[in-house]
């Protein structure tokens, strides 16, 4: 598995974590509106998620950089190679 597939891979694994992390906070909502938990439950729940959240979204904007960054090297590495390339076969 090459660089930019991994990167590829660990985003997707935090999208998902984020998505889980929404889907207990909307059963939380759906608890706190059937009276099962107290406001105070559902706001310390909801902020300590949004808290986890923040941090997992600042983490998928550093691996989406640096998988940029790679793509960006691979890019104009082929590009260096296609150029000498062309200029041996025009020699």
């Amino acid at each position: 598995m090459g660089k930019v597939e991994k990167l590829n891979k660990d985003i997707d694994k935090l999208e998902a974590k984020i998505y889980l992390i929404h889907e207990e906070i909307d059963a939380a909502k759906k608890e706190f509106n059937d009276k099962l938990i107290t406001r105070a439950e559902y706001t310390t729940l909801k902020m300590k998620n949004q808290t986890k959240v923040r941090g997992f979204r600042t983490a998928i904007g550093k691996k989406e950089k640096a998988r940029m960054l790679l793509e960006k090297k691979y890019r104009e590495k082929a590009e260096k190679k296609e150029k000498k390339r062309l200029d041996r076969e025009e020699k």
